[in-house]
C-alpha cells in the first residue's frame, strides 16, 4: 500500500501516517469496528459469568466463616 502511494520514504518506515489515503483505511475500519465489538461483546458474557462465580464464593466463604465462628463460641 505504502509503495503503491510512494508514500514510503526511507528503510527504517519513518512515513507521516496521516498521508495514506482513505481508500486504503476504509477497508480496515469495518473489520477493526466489528473485532471491537466482537471483543466487547466476549467481554460482557465473561463479566456476566464471573460476576456469578465471585458471588457464589463470597456467599459460600461467608457461611463457612459464620459457621466456624459459631462452633468457636461454643468451645469452652
Amino acid at each position: 500500500m505504502l509503495k503503491e502511494t510512494n508514500i514510503l520514504e526511507t528503510e527504517d518506515s519513518n512515513y507521516d501516517t496521516s498521508l495514506i489515503p482513505w481508500e486504503y483505511l476504509k477497508k480496515n475500519h469495518a473489520k477493526i469496528v466489528e473485532y471491537h465489538l466482537a471483543i466487547i461483546n466476549i467481554a460482557e458474557k465473561l463479566e456476566s459469568i464471573f460476576s456469578w462465580v465471585l458471588l457464589a464464593v463470597f456467599i459460600n466463604t461467608l457461611a463457612v466463616e459464620s459457621l466456624l465462628i459459631y462452633r468457636l463460641s461454643l468451645v469452652r
